[in-house]
């Protein structure tokens, strides 16, 4: 027997009774009444209480979320800092304005490449192109004639530390909980018969020691890479064509495993959650994905369309900040003709998110949560 019009629209209102108060989300409504609802006028209905129902949704979200967020940072100051390339300074969102403000320059000599701020937001640890630093500072070339070398400093530029014969040239760094370790791939020529190649390793800041994770080509961890208690570490594999295996490495145990396809893993403060992005070779369709550390049980966690860049989890583990391209509706006219990324704030409880500063034409910075 043919179903009735109204006995579809009585399904969608059965599997959504919380739809009017945004009880399910805009893709799965829009998903489901466009198989349902067949004809051209009902396809037309649909698009039009669709777009009626985002618009409110969106605003929403951005209002219940920057209030908290802005609270947030001036009580306990939690904060999303970043430590561009070719720039040496450090710069902070604010979330009551979404500008990004920058600090003095924490480098008298020198250039940095790519750098990392400890979980308490005093400290750099950065690859420093060596004075004079870059001569030829551009997207295409990049000449460090004295070499590079991994360094500390503190965020006011005071107590300056190169680690000469470790050499890190721009890979990500990962502080420990403690502040006293870095994950970091670099190759260590200290010794005479130094390593050949880059291994992704752990230097002990306190004694200069280094512990090597993984030798194998391509490896690397980003910021909040270890587990709360510090003695594991979540990291990635690159493999050819496109391939990413995460893996985690147990400093008592000094072994690896494989957790998942995928990579940019991150580890929730709480302990709870191991964060990581999984995409196809095409590089389209790309998921974040959770793992749940008690069990080893996976799960999807949201749609990231074609991001490059891990989640940085709010040190109560509530939030997530991650970077992905801007969707048509969220662009001006002029801004369609541009490439455009997105800095959004993700709280878990409900989904709801908060865009805190946009980037064209190629220009990304990473963002993680200090505080």
């Amino acid at each position: 027997m043919l179903e009735t019009q109204s006995a579809r629209e009585h399904k969608i209102k059965c599997k959504y009774p919380n739809l009017n108060s945004w009880g399910a989300t805009m893709s799965e409504f829009l998903r489901d009444s466009l198989r349902v609802l067949g004809s051209r006028r009902s396809l037309a209905l649909t698009g039009c209480t669709a777009l009626l129902l985002l618009v409110p949704f969106i605003l929403w979200s951005r209002n219940s979320v920057r209030p908290e967020l802005v609270r947030l940072q001036r009580e306990r100051g939690y904060r999303l800092v970043s430590v561009r390339v070719f720039d040496d300074k450090v710069y902070t969102i604010s979330f009551a304005d979404r500008t990004m403000r920058s600090s003095k320059p924490f480098l008298d000599q020198g250039s940095v490449e790519s750098g990392a701020v400890s979980p308490d937001g005093t400290r750099i640890a950065f690859s420093h192109c060596l004075p004079p630093g870059f001569t030829h500072p551009s997207p295409n070339i990049q000449d460090c004639p004295s070499g590079f070398v991994l360094a500390t400093v503190r965020t006011d530029g005071s107590d300056l530390k190169d680690y000469q014969g470790l050499v890190n040239q721009g890979s990500n760094i990962c502080w420990s909980h403690d502040m006293s370790k870095l994950v970091t791939t670099m190759d260590d020529r200290r010794q005479q018969h130094g390593w050949a190649t880059d291994k992704l390793v752990i230097f002990d800041l306190n004694t200069g020691q280094t512990e090597v994770i993984d030798g194998e080509f391509d490896t690397f961890a980003v910021p909040q890479c270890w587990s709360p208690d510090d003695k594991q570490i979540v990291y990635t594999v690159n493999k050819p064509v496109g391939i990413r295996i995460l893996r985690l490495y147990d400093t008592r145990l000094k072994a690896s495993k494989d957790l998942a396809s995928g990579g940019f893993g991150t580890w929730s403060p709480d302990g709870k959650w191991i964060a990581y992005l999984f995409c196809p070779p095409s590089l389209r369709g790309c998921a974040y994905y959770l793992i749940r550390t008690s069990t080893g049980q996976q799960r999807l966690f949201f749609t990231a369309d074609d991001d490059e860049t891990g989640i940085s989890w709010s040190p109560d583990s509530r939030f997530v900040a991650y970077v992905s391209m801007a969707r048509l509706f969220e662009r001006t006219p002029l801004e369609m003709v541009r490439e455009m990324v997105r800095l959004r704030v993700r709280r878990l409880e409900d989904n709801a998110e908060y865009p805190c500063a946009d980037f064209f034409d190629g220009e990304s910075m990473r963002f993680d949560w200090v505080g």
